[in-house]
């Protein structure tokens, strides 16, 4: 097989490309493959990154049969797989849109302003709670489920869900009057 221009070095009488030089070479090359195996653009450049770790890892490329793009895209399909997995997860946990992106109904710039601190703030303190009490507030202040209707599906007794939504609503109020007063 050619070296196609790739710097190599003896390795036990075999030639190994040096993963700086794959990188050099082919980092064009495995961006555009994640990108197009459904990599989040923002996280590209972390999952380049990953792609050349895992190489370096298990001891770089080795000249053989296959092509130094086979090799790199059959890495690339692992950790793309791994980084749409991660995002799924982390979409169906929790919506990351930034609140302080939301408009405000008013026109008025100041009362906007007021509107998107009170929502940062807002946002602060539900981050604080404890997932329980966060997933306890959320679903009955948020989606209008009942207590009755949650305890059930979490197996717990219908008071210690409006204990967690009362615990909940106490703590908010608390950091809300903290924030007032500061």
């Amino acid at each position: 097989m050619r070296n196609r221009g790739l710097a190599s070095a003896p390795s036990g009488g075999a030639s190994r490309h040096l993963t700086g030089d794959l990188f050099r070479r082919y980092a064009p090359f495995v961006t555009r493959f994640l990108s197009r195996q459904g990599v989040p653009s923002y996280l590209v450049e972390d999952a380049l990154q990953d792609v050349f770790e895992v190489v370096l890892t298990r001891g770089d490329y080795q000249v053989g049969a296959a092509k130094p793009t086979s090799y790199l895209g059959r890495v690339a399909s692992f950790v793309a797989l791994a980084y749409r997995r991660r995002e799924r997860r982390r979409q169906a946990r929790w919506s990351e849109f930034p609140l302080e992106l939301l408009e405000s109904a008013a026109g008025d710039p100041e009362q906007a302003l007021e509107t998107r601190v009170r929502l940062r703030d807002l946002q602060h303190g539900l981050d604080a709670l404890p997932e329980a009490l966060r997933n306890a507030l959320l679903l009955v202040d948020l989606q209008g489920e009942s207590g009755t209707v949650i305890a059930e599906n979490l197996g717990l007794p219908v008071g210690t869900v409006y204990w967690r939504v009362h615990e909940a609503r106490k703590r908010m109020r608390a950091q809300c009057s903290t924030k007032s007063s500061v």
